[in-house]
């Protein structure tokens, strides 16, 4: 959620507690459609919002899960089976599909490599398995390949609802200005010339930004605002002298 969300999520928060507090004067105000929309806009914002942090935060777990995966199935399932190809099955036609990919092929063109080798590789079980390998190597090899696609997916999906909140949060603080204008239309009328409540509808209804900070001069600034200018001679006084 960015700062400015924020702070029309809390000016609309200020709202509420505002009418709640004085629903005996806004009795009409606090039935309105108007209080509906703002109860909804504020329901639908934080929706959004913790979607959006949660897509974050999944996205980030599955990039480190990912991680884990592409070694585990590059050097414990493709990286034997490539090692006894180059001993064993060098004049082979499926040699290439047994080989290692290059270290640049990460997450679908790796697990498509890996497919591929374990394809090429079923061909010639019993060459694998009596040079060390398990029965099943082909089927852990492709259960490693599966595992690593589903992560990719879990990602891509976390991205997508980490998008779409994003867009849900940006269409309801358009939406927010919106009711606290007709809102405010509402209010000001009960509200007659009660000058202290004014003030506090004024001030609830008022969205804060916040400010950016100041920086600091840097060291060589400062230090030249520091040291005089020295003054250049009088060209009288020296022509005199």
């Amino acid at each position: 959620m960015k700062s400015r969300e924020e702070a029309v999520l809390e000016t609309l928060r200020g709202m509420q507690r505002f009418l709640d507090d004085n629903s005996a004067l806004l009795d009409g105000v606090s039935s309105s459609g108007a209080r509906k929309d703002l109860d909804d806009i504020v329901a639908q914002l934080l929706g959004h919002a913790v979607t959006q942090v949660g897509g974050h935060r999944t996205s980030q777990a599955e990039t480190a899960k990912q991680q884990q995966l592409r070694l585990t199935l590059r050097f414990d399932h493709m990286r034997p089976i490539a090692e006894i190809a180059r001993q064993k099955l060098r004049k082979q036609p499926e040699f290439t599909k047994l080989s290692l990919p290059p270290d640049k092929f990460k997450g679908a063109k790796l697990t498509t490599a890996a497919r591929d080798m374990a394809n090429a590789a079923e061909k010639y079980t019993d060459v694998f398995v009596q040079a060390g390998l398990a029965a099943d190597f082909v089927a852990q090899l492709r259960t490693a390949a599966d595992l690593l696609d589903e992560s990719i997916g879990m990602r891509g999906k976390s991205w997508e609802q980490r998008g779409g909140a994003t867009t849900g949060l940006e269409t309801e603080t358009t939406h927010a200005r919106a009711v606290i204008r007709v809102l405010d239309s509402l209010v000001r009328p009960k509200l007659g010339g009660n000058d202290a409540l004014l003030r506090q509808w004024d001030i609830a209804k008022h969205i804060h930004r916040a400010r950016k900070p100041v920086s600091a001069p840097s060291t060589d600034q400062a230090s030249a605002a520091a040291t005089p200018t020295a003054t250049p001679p009088n060209p009288a006084s020296t022509t005199a002298a």
